[in-house]
């Protein structure tokens, strides 16, 4: 049986759930995508562990109204741990090879969260703006741990029975950290951290206070980020909290058009003479 998203681990944390069957994938340049819509900036969309782009479907119908949107698989290749930066890097190849010019606002849910964090410090001039929708903070274990919150990791055995690629980006999660450092330090883009607020299966209270300081906290280290709290919403908040979460991203879409635009019409500097 296989064990299909991470969800703040929650779907894990509570056994083996069905997932609905995956295309056939490749590595490279083809990897499954989907493009939606037309505008700039368009929006990059970077699901979970385990997810596709069947998790987006509800979200990205409703941002192509208004621009592009570009969801894809990662590779499915198992192995050796796989980090952010080996992420953003086959990530930006298939933008590049499917003809997605930057910049880009990049989405990211749980895991998908540090993964766009990695593709902004890599590739700091394609990024227009960042939206994580609870995606999991670098100092969440070790806050949920210190104040006794229970599944403040996943647990070994359920990782055992995860498909082998998403095993590998689980275990390249602390070598993805490492990779990320300071978040201050990050690209000063405009960004929102959205966290849920309802708890996954077999956490307690204090797993959740963690996580939402947690996520605050990570609001305040990024150069300019704002904190959004989706009140009643799991961890799939792009899917319970639509509308929430298309506001943020085309918030970040229009600002992003309009420093473009005034770059456009901002007249050339006048010639001085000697």
């Amino acid at each position: 049986m296989m064990v299909s998203r991470l969800g703040l681990m929650a779907l894990l944390l509570s056994g083996c759930a069905a997932s609905n069957p995956l295309p056939a994938i490749f590595d490279g340049p083809n990897l499954h995508t989907k493009i939606q819509g037309q505008g700039r900036p368009g929006v990059v969309l970077e699901s979970g562990a385990g997810d596709g782009i069947d998790s987006w479907t509800g979200l990205s119908a409703r941002l192509a109204d208004k621009t592009t949107v570009f969801s894809y698989q990662r590779s499915r290749r198992g192995g050796e741990p796989r980090t952010g930066a080996q992420v953003a890097e086959q990530l930006l190849d298939t933008l590049r090879q499917k003809g997605m010019d930057p910049p880009y606002i990049l989405v990211g849910h749980s895991i998908g969260g540090p993964f766009v964090l990695s593709f902004a410090k890599r590739y700091p001039d394609l990024v227009a703006g960042l939206v994580l929708v609870d995606g999991r903070p670098p100092g969440f274990k070790a806050a949920c741990e210190a104040g006794g919150g229970t599944m403040c990791d996943i647990p070994a055995w359920a990782l055992m029975l995860t498909e082998p690629w998403v095993r590998a980006e689980v275990q390249g999660l602390p070598a993805t950290y490492a990779e990320l450092g300071d978040l201050a330090r990050l690209p000063a883009v405009p960004a929102v951290v959205i966290s849920a607020t309802e708890p996954p299966p077999l956490s307690n209270a204090a797993f959740m206070t963690a996580w939402l300081a947690q996520q605050r906290e990570m609001a305040r280290s990024l150069p300019q980020a704002r904190y959004v709290q989706a009140d009643g919403s799991g961890h799939y908040v792009h899917k319970e909290r639509t509308d929430l979460v298309a506001r943020e991203i085309l918030t970040l879409v229009r600002a992003a058009g309009q420093t473009a635009n005034n770059s456009l019409n901002k007249p050339a500097p006048q010639a001085r003479g000697l």
